[in-house]
């Protein structure tokens, strides 16, 4: 996997091997103005100028933020020390999300 800057550079170089963005084109079947403005960034590159370089297409999702990826930590208990029997734990679906800890 290659980063989209990575991406163009590999198209920069494929451009000058064959001597202008004309005849890149002209051997790949893209139009020249297509691949000039992928090089600009003004258009994203399509399947077929990734084919025309050896690489497919893929779409893949990552988390915005590290924090969304991350479940959240258990609060603390704290009990009264006057309080003789412990409060028995409320089920619910969020305690599933965090490991549990055992009381010793």
């Amino acid at each position: 996997m290659i980063t989209e800057q990575e991406f163009l550079e590999k198209l920069r170089e494929a451009t000058k091997a064959d001597g202008s963005i004309g005849k890149f084109a002209a051997r790949t079947g893209l139009s020249p103005t297509y691949v000039s403005d992928i090089l600009r960034g003004v258009r994203p590159p399509s399947d077929s100028v990734a084919q025309a370089l050896g690489y497919e297409k893929a779409p893949f999702y990552i988390p915005q933020f590290a924090e969304e990826a991350q479940p959240e930590p258990e609060a603390p208990t704290i009990e009264a020390p006057d309080d003789p029997a412990p409060k028995k734990e409320k089920k619910s679906w969020l305690n599933a999300l965090a490991p549990r800890k055992s009381r010793t």
